[in-house]
């Protein structure tokens, strides 16, 4: 059997007591949220202020100084993690409390970061349901979401963008996220972006300066244009949107980065954009 030295055991001992007490032991964080009869409380151990050392991470919610849930936090999805929002310190906050539904009784948002290049935020959406809560797994990608009144009828959208577009038609630098509005209702999430016209105008608006100030100066515009017809289809108008596409196309503006260019450019750009808005249903 090998043993250590005697003398190499102190050396090592001595070290370790010369550490920080944060390096040899987690630090234990709490966030709280509240609203109305609601009050969410988590909680997680987070390792030399590394966001992805993470354990413990564990969810209790009151409703009327009740508590209906008091449980270890899940993954929203296969090996995604459950690394708190707000472990990296910072302004960033994990749990939000809101009512969705506009049913008086607010649900709990725990939001969770995954790492990674342009991604990504996971949200649980923890709802009252009988004695106890149930969480519904959400997975925005990079853009994440706001909670945004969009029709002023006192009920918050979840308002994101659409991340399926990332990396389809060019690199992400280039992409345009198309708008993404979502209600809960019932514990289930809908797409409702066609039920918000101005979102998707406003976004237009800014996809044509956009194209006005690359056309000029020749630049790749696939990413842009992807979107805008995108945003056209869900106003019911994709043969105004698929016209500018094929503008653009026989001005150059979606011939890509030459040899090399992996993404579909030129006459293949406008064959695959089409099919992926009736993939993904704006095209219909």
């Amino acid at each position: 059997m090998r043993t250590r030295p005697l003398l190499t055991v102190l050396l090592i001992a001595g070290m370790l007591a010369l550490l920080p007490t944060g390096a040899a032991s987690a630090k234990v964080k709490t966030e709280t949220a509240s609203s109305g009869p609601v009050t969410a409380v988590l909680t997680y151990n987070v390792a030399n202020a590394d966001i992805f050392d993470v354990t413990g991470t564990h969810l209790a919610i009151t409703n009327a100084g009740a508590k209906l849930l008091d449980t270890d936090v899940p993954e929203p999805c296969k090996g995604c993690g459950i690394a708190p929002a707000g472990a990296g310190g910072g302004s960033a906050k994990s749990l939000r409390v809101a009512d969705l539904d506009g049913d008086s009784q607010p649900e709990v948002l725990l939001d969770i970061y995954t790492g990674g290049a342009h991604c990504c935020l996971d949200t649980w959406i923890y709802r009252l349901t009988g004695s106890t809560y149930t969480g519904t797994p959400v997975q925005w990608g990079d853009p994440g979401y706001q909670l945004k009144d969009l029709n002023h009828d006192g009920i918050p959208e979840l308002y994101s963008r659409d991340d399926r577009f990332a990396y389809e038609f060019t690199a992400y630098a280039e992409s345009w996220l198309p708008p993404l509005v979502m209600q809960f209702r019932a514990g289930k999430l809908s797409t409702v972006t066609r039920s918000f016209p101005s979102a998707i105008k406003a976004d237009i608006k800014q996809i044509l300066k956009v194209y006005r100030s690359k056309r000029r100066r020749q630049l790749d515009l696939r990413g842009a244009l992807a979107a805008y017809a995108a945003d056209q289809c869900m106003l019911r108008h994709c043969s105004k949107g698929f016209k500018l596409v094929n503008s653009a196309r026989k001005h150059g503006l979606v011939k890509g980065f030459g040899r090399g260019d992996p993404y579909p450019h030129g006459a293949r750009y406008v064959k695959a954009l089409r099919k992926f808005l009736k993939k993904t249903g704006y095209l219909r």
